[in-house]
């Protein structure tokens, strides 16, 4: 099986100015998406629900190589990531006709990418740990 991670965009002001019946109903289709992807065979790893994109901090490299910290989302945009799941499955697919059921809204949309295993690599724990004298 491979990991996918299922990133849900949509528009935060939607959320933020929906009425309580469509909150309940988008809290249902998740619901409904775990018990489909459950029953069809996925495996749900974890997943939340992310605050608003005005809550981000980013930080970034500029041009001479120094670091820029700044308040609010990575880009500005009316879509946001606003919440993800983590699904290991081998049936992407499969997958895909399951999470309609998440895009609440017109524009709203769920991307699904595949998670690259590391495994192999370096522990990057153990490797943090032992440049920072922990043992």
């Amino acid at each position: 099986m491979s990991t996918y991670i299922v990133l849900l965009h949509s528009d935060e002001a939607a959320w933020e100015n929906a009425d309580e019946a469509t909150r309940e109903r988008v809290r249902s289709a998740h619901v409904e998406f775990a018990q489909r992807a459950i029953g069809a065979g996925h495996r749900i790893l974890g997943g939340e629900e992310l605050d608003r994109s005005r809550t981000a901090t980013v930080v970034r490299r500029d041009g001479e190589g120094r670091f820029e910290t700044s308040e609010g989302p990575y880009a500005e945009a009316v879509e946001q990531v606003g919440g993800f799941y983590a699904v290991e499955t081998d049936d992407p697919a499969g997958l895909a006709e399951i999470v309609q059921v998440l895009a609440w809204h017109d524009g709203a949309a769920c991307e699904i990418r595949p998670i690259i295993d590391h495994s192999m690599d370096v522990d990057l724990g153990a490797r943090a740990q032992a440049a920072a004298g922990v043992s």
